[in-house]
């Protein structure tokens, strides 16, 4: 169970990650 627990929150923290991230790249290739 322990092991199915940390895998969902990590998988929860690399989308938020990816999300978080793709807007910033996309604002810098629009500044450039």
């Amino acid at each position: 169970m322990m092991n199915q627990i940390i895998g969902i929150i990590a998988l929860l923290t690399i989308l938020m990650l990816s999300l978080i991230g793709k807007p910033k790249e996309k604002v810098v290739a629009k500044r450039k």
